[in-house]
């Protein structure tokens, strides 16, 4: 018989590297944030990739479109106490920014 728990805690290790284009004035800018840790660690295996596209709506204040991918690969146990989560989650993102 299996039972289900919905709670588990880990940790991962995780390096991660941001790339933005100058900030020198330009209406539009972009950036990409990955990431990937885990490494057996913590889980198997994890990695994110975020790009985004933004337009400047002034001097303080941003209008950001982008994508996120975020995929996680854990398990632990075995037979009756195996806990497993592969996921894959990805979808669109909208978010404004604003500088101070």
């Amino acid at each position: 018989m299996r039972s289900v728990d919905g709670s588990k805690t880990w940790f991962d290790p995780i390096i991660g590297l941001q790339l933005r284009t100058p900030e020198n004035g330009k209406r539009w800018h972009a950036q990409v944030y990955t990431e990937i840790g885990g490494v057996g660690v913590g889980s198997t295996f994890m990695w994110q990739v975020f790009p985004t596209i933004g337009v400047n709506l002034g001097k303080q204040a941003s209008l950001e479109f982008g994508y996120r991918w975020l995929d996680i690969d854990y398990e632990s146990g075995e037979n009756t106490t195996l806990f497993k989560y592969d996921v894959l989650t990805q979808g669109p993102v909208l978010g404004f920014g604003f500088r101070f």
